[in-house]
């Protein structure tokens, strides 16, 4: 009886202890910083961003100044997949106070002058198709960077 009680404990003890954190649920990450070009100059893009797709599922992001530099914290450990795109603006330009009243004709020059600011927030959007679509993507685009725990790494790339 001794022995079966001794034996409950022990496994008791080894159950609690397989329940305890080990600190694997803490998500390991490191760092990512680089020069992102556009046919060999800066960027000059507003909203342009990288995309990381860890192993596992994990994404972040960071934003690429127009200088081209950025500097990402959080990024998931390992081969680590990454795209650029270009956050959409949220201020699309809204149509002239004459335009939205219907009857009423609109000015021919205030009409141009708002066309020409949907085409150019529309090319803001799309970065004018200098991004290329495989880019946009992690999952499409072949990029990827070597990321380990607590250090960082280099990712510098041109788009062509």
């Amino acid at each position: 009886m001794r022995w079966f009680v001794l034996r409950a404990a022990g496994a008791a003890s080894l159950f609690a202890l397989a329940l305890l954190p080990s600190g694997c649920g803490k998500q390991k990450t490191g760092y990512v910083s680089g020069k992102i070009t556009l046919k060999g100059a800066a960027p000059n893009i507003d909203g342009l961003q990288l995309n990381f797709l860890g192993p596992g599922g994990e994404a972040s992001s960071a934003f690429i100044n127009p200088d081209g530099t950025y500097e990402a914290a959080g990024v998931p450990v390992g081969t680590v997949k990454v795209g650029i795109s270009v956050q959409r603006p949220a201020n699309r330009p809204a149509p002239p106070e004459n335009m939205r009243q219907s009857g009423v004709a609109p000015d021919p020059k205030v009409l141009a002058k708002y066309e020409k600011e949907v085409k150019d927030w529309e090319a803001k959007v799309t970065a004018g198709g200098l991004i290329p679509e495989p880019l946009r993507s992690p999952g499409t685009s072949g990029l990827s960077v070597n990321v380990e725990a607590g250090k960082t790494a280099t990712f510098d790339y041109d788009i062509k």
